[in-house]
């Protein structure tokens, strides 16, 4: 089998690096030389110290948030408080606007009904009758009158 030249350089590449990854797993490491107590030490207080760095930042985020909701509120009452007077703002204009169509008019602000007792009589009652009976004979009487003059017909 004949081999072109940029294959026969792939597969030289190939085998390089699969020699190159069999080395590097086989080599040992370097042995660590064992920590003085100076230097545990240092471990131990550079451990302590981003402990209490984890704490700060932890803490400086709370307070960050609680800032947070308390301005987001604030922001809300203000838009609640803005929002409360333009709608006054509006009615004073609605109002304005009723009251330039019409100087004599009025707005109705609420209704109540009550009963009252009636202070009628028996004089009422009888002149009540005497006036109905009169004006109906005009009306009626089953002769055609009618009770407004109209043009003559």
């Amino acid at each position: 089998m004949k081999l072109s030249r940029t294959h026969s350089f792939l597969f030289a590449t190939l085998l390089a690096s699969a020699c190159v990854i069999g080395q590097a797993q086989t080599a040992t490491p370097a042995p660590v030389p064992p920590l003085t107590p100076a230097q545990v030490k240092a471990n131990q207080d550079l451990a302590a110290a981003q402990a209490a760095a984890d704490k700060a930042n932890k803490e400086a985020a709370e307070a960050q948030a609680k800032l947070k909701a308390a301005a987001d509120a604030k922001a809300a009452q203000e838009a609640q408080a803005a929002k409360a007077a333009q709608d006054a703002q509006a009615l004073k204009a609605q109002q304005a606007q009723v009251a330039a169509l019409c100087d004599s008019c009025g707005i109705v602000k609420g209704v109540t009904s009550e009963k009252r007792k009636g202070k009628g009589g028996a004089l009422g009652i009888i002149g009540g009758a005497v006036v109905g009976g009169v004006l109906g004979n005009q009306v009626g009487d089953g002769t055609g009158k009618k009770s407004l003059p109209l043009a003559a017909q």
